[in-house]
């Protein structure tokens, strides 16, 4: 997402912006620079690094309530009399009102033949000297990491494999003003989907990019989906896991949106990217 549409703080949208603004700024507090960051794509590391200076400020801002980070890989986690205890590997187990999972990919251990374990970041120098690379799946992360790599010097021929044989479709040239449609509220997430899709493409026939019907319904997505039957919201998990996209977000329509009415169609599964 674009700078200006990132925030932890309720009321304050241009929070990250003003953040971010203030990390890269010199000294000059140029109108131009903050205008022209307002629609850039900043790295997700850098949005991390927001969210944990802003929580520890937080943290600073209330003496009275008690915070620790405690680093470990959590094995098990047990209900006890209303409770939780959370077992840990190498620290005591830590015991708790309310626990939340937050899952992740999980640990992969590396492979005996030297292979890389799955998520472990390529060595630059290996990058660097690689003719080819596979990547798969079309989407935004595939563009991020090919950029990457072109940064650390691979100048090789990238094969990016596709279910539908589509590339991504790219961002408007500046953030695009969110715009209110009537969605049937419908229970099945198909049918919500395909509602979706009708909508980007009657705004795009009429002029306006599909973007503005995404960004509209970003602020009631939760209320949706929990709206949603739950058996259609876990077949829509699955369908989803099974073709190897990542759910971003709690429903994958801007994914569905972006894919719409592509001229690749018809095209095999997997194009080369220069």
């Amino acid at each position: 997402m674009r700078t200006h549409d990132l925030s932890i703080r309720r009321g304050q949208p241009g929070d990250f912006l003003n953040w971010a603004f203030r990390q890269l700024d010199q000294g000059e507090n140029h109108a131009g620079l903050h205008e022209a960051l307002a629609h850039t794509f900043l790295p997700r590391q850098l949005f991390g690094e927001y969210v944990r200076q802003r929580l520890f400020e937080a943290v600073e801002r209330r003496p009275d309530v008690a915070f620790a980070v405690v680093t470990g890989t959590a094995r098990a986690l047990l209900a006890e009399d209303g409770r939780y205890r959370i077992e840990l590997d190498q620290t005591e187990p830590v015991a708790a009102d309310i626990a939340i999972l937050a899952t992740a990919y999980g640990l992969q251990q590396s492979s005996s033949t030297g292979a890389l374990a799955p998520f472990e970041i390529v060595p630059g120098e290996r990058m660097a000297s690689a003719s080819s690379i596979v990547l798969i799946r079309s989407g935004l992360t595939m563009v991020d990491v090919l950029l990457g790599a072109r940064r650390d010097g691979f100048q090789g021929k990238a094969i990016v494999i596709s279910r539908r044989g589509q590339l991504s479709r790219a961002h408007a040239p500046k953030g695009v003003v969110p715009q209110q449609v009537a969605i049937p509220r419908s229970k099945r997430v198909s049918l919500l989907a395909a509602a979706i899709r009708i909508a980007c493409e009657m705004a795009e026939d009429g002029g306006t990019p599909w973007q503005a019907i995404i960004n509209g319904l970003r602020p009631s997505l939760q209320d949706i989906w929990q709206g949603c039957l739950q058996r259609s919201r876990r077949a829509s998990c699955v369908t989803f896991a099974r073709s190897g996209t990542r759910i971003a977000t709690a429903f994958p329509w801007r994914c569905m949106a972006a894919s719409r009415r592509s001229s690749a169609r018809a095209a095999p599964c997997w194009r080369t990217a220069r």
